[in-house]
């Protein structure tokens, strides 16, 4: 483990005791964000995956995607006028180690960190022109905030992190789960995981998220599990799966690793597929996220077939048709990479 993941290791590992200590976090946040800017401005090398994890195509599919996305940036930072696809760019970069001020993507990472930054509304909620459905561009761009914040020490961050950190809390309906807008009490697997997700992150880098928060989380995914296997997207009924995966990851971004619903998710999907058509590629991020923090045979099995099959479907032009696609396919195929701690076992 390097000394930027172990860092955060030690940080989140200490998260319950830190939380009951507040002027030792803030110390130990500085001490941790000091050291994660000294090694940066030092340049280390990129992690090394386990060997045969990452193959000479893989690495060259996502090169190729990284420079797709940096071509389809615009002048004032964005992706298609939208937090959400911009944030997705800006964590694709950062999985293999281009952080903002640093890097091949240094300029284009710079510019989409700003651009974020630029659209934090009044209240917390971050939303470009593109205001559809605002709740997922706002959970994409608080997770992104957080792995900015955590790699750079940029103190501009904290601010606005926390402010969209609050709207997430003040929105959880009244069931523990978020749907597309804010203020409004509804709840879905596929909103309520990116929050989820942004939450466990935040948490990781010092800023407070009530403990009832999360329990009432976990609670509303719970209840999405279906007996037999599998997550559903409003109820345990509708399975999926993508849902599947979401509902995974969210369960163990929680901390509830050893929840037999997991278990059984992964039985649903070894009977129907890692593959779900139109959500291929949201489904992907979140299930091999899932896979890899269980680990071990199930993660060595699943992960060359998910590598072969975005590989494949790759574009000429380095893209998979779309932006969010495209970084998508860049955060699924790059997790052995380890380098963002929110994707860390």
């Amino acid at each position: 483990m390097g000394f930027v993941h172990a860092a955060h290791y030690m940080y989140a590992q200490n998260s319950k005791f830190f939380k009951d200590n507040i002027n030792m976090k803030h110390l130990i946040h500085f001490i941790i964000v000091i050291s994660v800017t000294a090694v940066l401005a030092a340049a280390i090398p990129l992690p090394c995956p386990a060997e045969d994890e990452l193959t000479p195509a893989a690495e060259q599919a996502i090169a190729k995607a990284l420079d797709w996305l940096a071509r389809q940036q615009r002048p004032d930072g964005s992706l298609d006028d939208s937090t959400a696809d911009t944030a997705l760019a800006g964590l694709a970069w950062m999985v293999v180690g281009e952080t903002p001020g640093r890097g091949k993507y240094a300029r284009q990472s710079s510019r989409a960190l700003q651009y974020i930054l630029t659209h934090v509304e009044e209240n917390g909620l971050i939303i470009g022109r593109n205001r559809r459905s605002p709740m997922y561009h706002h959970g994409v761009a608080t997770l992104y905030l957080t792995q900015a914040w955590g790699l750079t020490g940029y103190e501009s961050i904290r601010e606005k992190l926390k402010k969209a950190v609050d709207l997430i809390i003040t929105t959880q309906s009244t069931k523990g789960g978020w749907r597309y807008f804010p203020g409004r009490d509804e709840q879905d697997i596929s909103v309520t995981v990116m929050q989820v997700v942004a939450l466990r992150a935040a948490r990781n880098c010092g800023i407070e998220v009530p403990e009832r928060t999360i329990q009432r989380a976990i609670e509303y995914v719970r209840s999405l599990s279906h007996p037999e296997g599998g997550f559903g997207y409003q109820s345990a009924n509708d399975r999926g799966i993508a849902r599947t995966g979401a509902g995974m990851f969210s369960l163990q971004v929680c901390g509830e690793y050893n929840d037999p619903r997991i278990a059984l998710g992964l039985r649903y999907l070894e009977r129907n597929g890692l593959f779900d058509g139109q959500w291929e590629h949201y489904g992907l991020y979140y299930i091999s996220a899932a896979l890899y923090q269980i680990g071990g045979e199930t993660w060595e099995k699943n992960y060359p077939i998910i590598r072969e099959r975005l590989v494949k479907s790759q574009k000429n032009d380095g893209s998979w048709g779309e932006n969010y696609k495209t970084a998508m396919a860049v955060l699924t195929l790059a997790i052995p990479y380890h380098f963002l701690p929110i994707y860390q076992r």
